[in-house]
């Protein structure tokens, strides 16, 4: 699969396109099909070798990405009911704990904590 790869601290020219090895899934993630992202500030920093990635995280930019999921190692919900989503670096569902930070978005596939995926606006239902 294609991800975008610092190849060494630098500007914007070491950030290449590349073939890696497919994320493989843990226990309760999801695989998300890369649709859209972006870079934002840490992955600046990361690009220049001052952010580097959290232990044991990948080391490919993109803390946030929009897209579809592809797998989900053990369902709990139906795959066509995620519809589309989009990922954060970090985990939402406890504002008090530290986050799950996870990068890797600039990839074709990433592999996320679900926890890290909320509905894309175009899939939540409008409220009443």
């Amino acid at each position: 699969m294609k991800a975008v790869v610092i190849t060494t601290p630098g500007g914007p020219e070491v950030l290449k396109l590349q073939e890696v090895e497919e994320p493989k899934l843990k226990d309760d993630d999801v695989l998300i099909r890369v649709e859209a992202t972006a870079l934002n500030i840490a992955d600046m920093l990361q690009r220049q070798g001052k952010y580097p990635p959290p232990n044991g995280e990948s080391e490919y930019p993109g803390l946030e990405c929009s897209g579809t999921i592809e797998a989900v190692l053990r369902q709990r919900l139906p795959l066509e009911s995620w519809g589309p989503v989009s990922k954060s670096g970090v985990d939402s569902t406890s504002p008090t704990t530290p986050p799950a930070e996870t990068s890797d978005g600039i990839l074709s596939l990433v592999e996320v904590p679900p926890a890290c995926c909320s509905a894309s606006p175009s899939a939540q239902s409008p409220s009443s």
